[in-house]
């Protein structure tokens, strides 16, 4: 049986493939970077709501998703190839989301940076009979999307029964134990 975070996922993806090029980009990135942020939830003691609103959302310290990159890497959560990879999806997340004209995958500067997806090199070399699924820069930005979305899913839910222990605060002088 599916999780609900993996039909989600079916949800968001069927969604991203009827959109214009600059909604999926927007749709897909936006799934990613909050699935970034639920993966570094998990890694943290269970947080007041209050908290985890200033540490997740306006100028927090995880609010961005560079951030959220930044701090998975940092962890050990995600490697070399995949850090680099977010940064590209990151960057043209941005590109579409502050190009006020038009903007496709096809575009130079988007399709030279769906060319440079590590993960996808490596799946072209050593899957060649799917090579035919990344002919297209924005099929590479799906699936590319698409597999670190899983990845990411799979690593949080992995985590979700070892959150860490809350620590228990101590006086800063001993107890007096003289009555």
């Amino acid at each position: 049986m599916k999780s609900q975070e993996y039909l989600a996922l079916e949800q968001m993806i069927a969604s991203a493939n009827i959109e214009s090029d600059r909604g999926c980009a927007l749709i897909l990135s936006s799934n990613l970077e909050n699935r970034l942020g639920n993966l570094i939830k998990r890694l943290c003691i269970n947080l007041p709501k209050e908290v985890e609103k200033r540490l997740f959302s306006g100028t927090g310290s995880f609010s961005t998703f560079s951030s959220r990159v930044d701090t998975c890497y940092a962890l050990g959560q995600i490697g070399e190839k995949e850090y680099r990879d977010l940064n590209l999806i990151r960057k043209i997340r941005n590109e579409f989301a502050h190009t006020e004209g038009e903007l496709t995958f096809e575009s130079h500067s988007v399709k030279s940076r769906c060319s440079e997806f590590n993960l996808v090199k490596e799946a072209e070399t050593d899957h060649p009979s799917l090579v035919h699924h990344f002919s297209k820069p924005r099929d590479k930005f799906q699936i590319l999307v698409f597999s670190l979305c899983l990845t990411i899913l799979d690593r949080s839910e992995k985590l979700s029964n070892n959150r860490p222990i809350t620590p228990i605060s101590n006086s800063i002088l001993p107890k007096n134990n003289t009555k």
